[in-house]
C-alpha cells in the first residue's frame, strides 16, 4: 500500500539522534511509533512523512527532558545538511539571492512549511508559513528553521548587524533565556508571524564561497528536484488537503470529486496513476491526526475517534492498532513510561 506523502528529509532526524547520542539499536526509543527500524533509520536514503517526523521530535523531547532541544539540534544543522539547496545558497552571489533560493526551493527538503518574503520600508521580512499542523513540535520546528536563516546571515555578514530581529509567533517558551545566546540578535515573542527581519542594506553582502558556475548547477538541480516532486504531488496533494480539512464532517470520495469538478471514477483513476487511492489518503491523514490528538491528551479515545470521522470508536481502535501495532489507549501509557 502506498505510504503517506514524504515531506521531510531523513538526515535532519539523524542529527537529532546524534545530539541525543543514540546509535544503532539504541535508536529504538527514538523511533517508537514511527514504523522504522534502527537499520532503516540509519541506512535508508529516504524521506519521512510529517507524522513520522513529529513522532521523532515528541520522542526526542521525552528522552531528553529538554524543551530547548530544537536549539540544540539546529546548532548542528549546517548549510551542507540541506543538500543541493544548501549548495545553491552557499554558492549564491549575495544574501538576497540565497534567501530567494530558500524561498523558491525549500519544498525539496520539507513540505510542511514555506518561506514568504515581505518587504517594508528599508527592511526585508522572511516569514515562516506553516502548511501543516505541527502540534507540540511547532516551537522545535520554528527554532530550527530560524537557525537555518541565521546561518545564512552569519555566513554573509560575519558580525552582528544593526536592525536584524528574530520574531517568533508564540509566547516565550520555558527555555527562552537561551535564545539570545543562540541567535545573537534581538528576539521577540508573541509576534504576528515567525520571521527574520533584515535591513535591505545588508542584502547585497556576498559569501566567501560564492561561485557562479556552482550556483547555476546547484539551482538547476534544485529546479529539477522540485519539478519531479510537483509532478508526483498534483491531485493526491489536493485530495489530502481537502480530507484534512473535512475530518469529522463526513467527507468522502464523492464530496471531494465534486469539489475538484470531476467524476468519482475520474478521481479514482487520477489517484491510481499516482500510486494511491482515496482510502489510502484518508487513512494517512487520520493516522497523522490520531497520534497528534492522543499525544496532546485533551480528548478521550472516543472523542478522537469522532474527530477523525469514525462513527464507532471500536473501528478507530482497530485501525489504530493496524497502523502502530498497539491500541490508542496505550499511547498515554507509553508517554508516561
Amino acid at each position: 500500500m502506498p505510504t503517506e506523502p514524504q515531506q521531510v528529509a531523513i538526515n535532519y532526524s539523524r542529527v537529532l539522534a546524534r545530539e541525543l547520542d543514540l546509535h544503532g539499536e539504541a535508536c529504538a526509543p527514538l523511533l517508537l511509533g514511527t514504523g522504522l527500524s534502527p537499520q532503516e533509520f540509519e541506512s535508508d536514503a529516504r524521506s519521512l512523512s510529517l507524522a513520522q517526523q513529529l513522532r521523532l521530535i515528541h520522542n526526542g523531547f521525552k528522552l531528553s527532558g529538554d524543551s530547548g532541544l530544537g536549539l540544540r539540534v539546529g546548532a548542528h544543522i549546517h548549510i551542507s545538511t540541506h543538500g543541493p539547496l544548501g549548495f545553491a545558497a552557499l554558492s549564491a552571489p549575495d544574501l538576497r539571492t540565497a534567501l530567494r533560493v530558500m524561498l523558491d526551493y525549500a519544498a525539496i527538503r520539507a513540505r510542511f512549511f514555506r518561506f514568504e518574503l515581505e518587504e517594508s520600508v528599508g527592511s526585508l521580512h522572511i516569514n515562516i508559513v506553516e502548511q501543516r499542523e505541527l502540534g507540540v513540535a511547532r516551537v522545535f520546528m520554528h527554532e530550527i528553521l530560524m537557525l537555518v536563516l541565521w546561518s545564512l546571515l552569519d555566513l554573509a555578514l560575519g558580525h552582528t548587524a544593526q536592525g536584524v530581529v528574530f520574531s517568533f509567533a508564540y509566547p516565550a517558551p520555558p527555555h527562552a533565556a537561551r535564545y539570545a545566546a543562540t541567535y545573537r540578535y534581538p528576539v521577540q515573542f508573541d509576534a504576528r508571524q515567525t520571521s527574520l527581519t533584515v535591513p535591505v542594506k545588508y542584502l547585497s553582502a556576498g559569501f566567501a564561497t560564492s561561485d557562479a558556475s556552482n550556483f547555476a548547477a546547484a539551482e538547476l538541480q534544485c529546479r529539477q528536484i522540485l519539478r519531479d516532486l510537483e509532478a508526483q504531488a498534483d491531485v493526491a496533494d489536493e485530495v489530502r488537503e481537502m480530507v484534512a480539512l473535512g475530518l469529522g464532517k463526513g467527507i468522502d470520495l464523492i464530496h471531494v470529486a465534486e469539489a475538484l469538478r470531476m467524476s468519482s471514477r475520474t478521481l479514482m483513476r487520477r489517484l491510481k496513476e499516482q500510486g494511491t487511492t482515496f482510502q489510502d489518503i484518508l487513512d494517512d491523514v487520520r493516522k497523522e491526526k490520531a497520534m497528534q490528538l492522543l499525544q496532546e491528551g485533551l480528548l478521550t479515545v472516543e472523542e478522537v475517534a469522532l474527530a477523525l470521522g469514525y462513527v464507532e470508536p471500536n473501528n478507530f481502535s482497530r485501525a489504530f492498532k493496524r497502523w502502530f501495532g498497539y491500541p490508542p489507549s496505550a499511547v498515554r501509557r507509553l508517554e508516561n513510561a
